[in-house]
C-alpha cells in the first residue's frame, strides 16, 4: 500500500475482493489482520486512495447502494466472464486491482480481465488496468 500511495495518481480508483466473514478461520491465533475481521477501509486509509467497494456497513447506512457494487465485484471475481470483467473496469473506472494472495478462492487470470501486474511482494499481487 505504501507503493501504491508514494507511486499513484491520488485519483485512481482501487478493487479488492470483498470482504469475507469466514476468512478469519484461517488463522490459528490471534491477531487475525485486520481484513480478517471486520469490513475495514484499510486499504484507502494506509494508500490515502479510493476503494470501489470497502467499509461496506458505514456506506450502506448512508444509503448508498452497497449491494449492487457488491454484486459487480463478487461477479467480477468469479471470473466466468472476461468480456464483462472488462466492461466492468473500464465503465467503473478501475485502476488498480489489490489482491492478497491468501484470500482468491477462484484461480485469477489477470490477462484475460485486461490488467498488466504493477507490484508483487510475499503477501500482494497489485494489477494494473491496462484497457
Amino acid at each position: 500500500l505504501k507503493q501504491i500511495k508514494e507511486n499513484t495518481n491520488s485519483n485512481i480508483i482501487i478493487l479488492s475482493v470483498p470482504y469475507n466473514p469466514y476468512s478469519k478461520d484461517k488463522y490459528k491465533s490471534q491477531p487475525f489482520p485486520i481484513y480478517a475481521w471486520y469490513k475495514t477501509a484499510y486499504i484507502s486509509a494506509i494508500s490515502s486512495r479510493r476503494t470501489y467497494l470497502s467499509s461496506e456497513d458505514n456506506v450502506e447506512q448512508d444509503g448508498f447502494p452497497m449491494q449492487q457494487r457488491r454484486e459487480k465485484v463478487t461477479a467480477f471475481f468469479e471470473q466466468e466472464d472476461f468480456e464483462r470483467n472488462k466492461k466492468f473496469l473500464k465503465e467503473e473506472g478501475i485502476d488498480l486491482v489489490y489482491l492478497r494472495k491468501d484470500e482468491l478462492e477462484n484461480s485469477f487470470d489477470s490477462e484475460k480481465n485486461g490488467l498488466v501486474k504493477y507490484f508483487e511482494n510475499e503477501e500482494v499481487l497489485v494489477y494494473k488496468v491496462a484497457l
